[in-house]
């Protein structure tokens, strides 16, 4: 069983006070939300300390290179393979055009797993899916975030797959990072 949010955030603080260094509070959250295990916490941490004395706090760009180089961001076809595969889908129809309500789920499901797993934009992530526009993600990410969270199951599935956290903030928000 993973640490839940509230206690990577006390393990972070623990380690940044063990190892004597001091992260901002945007550094802190990433490494809080990229990082599932406390030994992916601990490493990450020992990673930045072992950078050099550090006279200010670690910056958000730091932690990301760090994290960039250890734990890799899934990429766009592994998610949506992953999505399609759990919801018993192909991956064509998910980038086509049907508009058959399972389909339009799935493939809400997966923008929104991309915006929240990789630094693509909403432009991208669209033509991924068959050259749909920016507001047509927006909206296909929002109307997930909500499916999300009303249906504990899929949030469950999502979890175990790892994509998803079960306090993420994209799930309460539909806006949050987008």
């Amino acid at each position: 069983v993973h640490p839940d949010r509230a206690l990577r955030q006390l393990l972070v603080c623990e380690l940044c006070s063990t190892h004597e260094i001091e992260l901002v509070p945007s550094a802190a959250s990433e490494l809080v939300s990229r990082c599932r295990t406390r030994r992916q916490l601990e490493h990450q941490v020992h990673q930045l300390a072992a950078a050099g004395p550090h006279a200010e706090a670690i910056g958000f760009e730091q932690v990301l290179d760090t994290l960039d180089a250890t734990i890799p961001c899934p990429d766009v076809h592994s998610i949506v393979s992953a999505v399609a595969g759990q919801l018993k889908i192909s991956v064509g129809a998910m980038r086509g055009s049907s508009r058959r309500r399972h389909v339009v789920h799935a493939r809400g499901i997966a923008m929104l797993l991309i915006r929240h797993s990789t630094r693509l934009s909403l432009q991208k992530i669209g033509c991924y899916f068959g050259k749909r526009d920016h507001s047509t993600v927006l909206h296909a990410i929002q109307q997930a975030a909500l499916l999300i969270a009303k249906e504990p199951l899929l949030q469950r599935q999502l979890v175990d797959l790892g994509f998803l956290d079960v306090d993420n903030p994209a799930v309460d928000n539909p806006l949050a990072d987008v």
